[in-house]
């Protein structure tokens, strides 16, 4: 109820926010309503990042069915994660309006250790892994999505946003069901398909940055 009612408030003294932007030139993917093909290739490393992100959910199995933590400190581990996602999103909200694009390093970098730390049996490694999950999870629900709003021109956002969730959804599914699976046979598997997605994206990210330039 709340949020309707600061939703009214906004449309009233703010009725036209896209005024607000500068005027941009418009290339012809946009004067055709198509979207630039420089957004297909943020996409193609959105979705290769989505794949190779291990969900938290199979991390706390793995702390669970290997009794590595109490089950009281399954949650408490959760909450640290989100406390370091909130932390750290202010960080690389900042980061992001001083570097650009660049800051979105962020996620194959934090994200390629993740399963050495999160599939470990020890607590320590555990909340090491769990905390790079957050710090990744802090760059996924902030700047990554707020790069959508750089690359594509103001008519074309919502549709961009719309295949930027679909498409980021889908990757987390199909990276939770082959990580879940993989995940029965053998972890060294898990770790070299993360680890290959992430290379991955990391590839596609420089090769997006570049065209982007």
């Amino acid at each position: 109820m709340l949020l309707l009612v600061v939703l009214m408030l906004v449309k009233r003294t703010t009725p036209a926010p896209q005024k607000f932007e500068m005027e941009e030139k418009v290339g012809e993917d946009a004067k055709e309503g198509k979207l630039p093909m420089v957004f297909w290739r943020y996409m193609l490393f959105v979705c290769l990042a989505g794949v190779g992100l291990v969900p938290f959910q199979i991390m706390a199995y793995h702390m669970k069915a290997g009794a590595f933590v109490a089950d009281v400190n399954i949650p408490i581990y959760y909450a640290i994660a989100m406390g370091i996602d909130a932390l750290f999103a202010l960080i690389v909200g900042r980061l992001y309006d001083s570097i650009g694009l660049r800051s979105l390093l962020f996620i194959p970098v934090f994200t390629l250790p993740i399963p050495l730390f999160a599939f470990a049996r020890d607590p320590i490694s555990l909340a090491i892994g769990v905390g790079l999950w957050g710090l990744v999870m802090a760059v996924h629900e902030t700047i990554m999505r707020a790069a959508i709003a750089d690359i594509v021109p103001p008519a074309r956002r919502g549709t961009a946003y719309g295949i930027f969730n679909a498409g980021y959804g889908i990757s987390l599914f199909c990276g939770s069901f082959i990580i879940g699976w993989l995940y029965d046979l053998s972890l060294a598997y898990v770790i070299l398909f993360v680890l290959i997605a992430i290379l991955l994206s990391f590839m596609t990210f420089v090769m997006f940055l570049g065209k982007y330039r």
